[in-house]
């Protein structure tokens, strides 16, 4: 064990960390390394200390569950207005979420088929609502 040190990219290995996390703590002082030339050497010994389970962050809220996913609400609100147009703004209200997210899923029906502009708003096609009713059947 003459020579007990890594290379960033064999700590990187070692470690799963990539190689950019690596140079980043080299460069922010938290994992010692030795440069040669343009090289960053870091001792075995280091690496395997630094690398210890580290404790799982505690003071983190816990995460939501799952909302239904957009396109499909928005999808669900189109077929409750039986093929009356609405703007994303009246769809955003009837999801409760943002106009920018309820425009964004339009956009998203419409890139799948499943919605349309018409004059006065958004419908969705046959194929929408024949997606949308078997969900809702099932």
């Amino acid at each position: 064990m003459a020579f007990d040190m890594l290379t960033t990219k064999e700590a990187a290995a070692l470690s799963n960390y990539s190689v950019e996390c690596i140079r980043k703590w080299i460069g922010e002082g938290r994992l010692p390394a030795t440069r040669c030339g343009t090289h960053w050497f870091i001792s075995r010994a280091d690496m395997e200390t630094f690398v210890r389970p580290r404790r799982v962050a505690t003071h983190l809220p816990p995460r939501r569950p799952r909302q239904t996913p957009g396109p499909q609400l928005v999808a669900q609100a189109l077929l409750d207005l039986k093929g009356e147009p609405a703007t994303p703004d009246e769809l955003a209200v009837l999801v409760g979420r943002h106009p920018g997210n309820a425009r964004k899923f339009l956009l998203l029906l419409e890139a799948t088929g499943h919605a349309q502009r018409v004059e006065g708003g958004w419908v969705l096609t046959r194929a929408g609502e024949a997606v949308y009713r078997a969900e809702v059947a099932a």
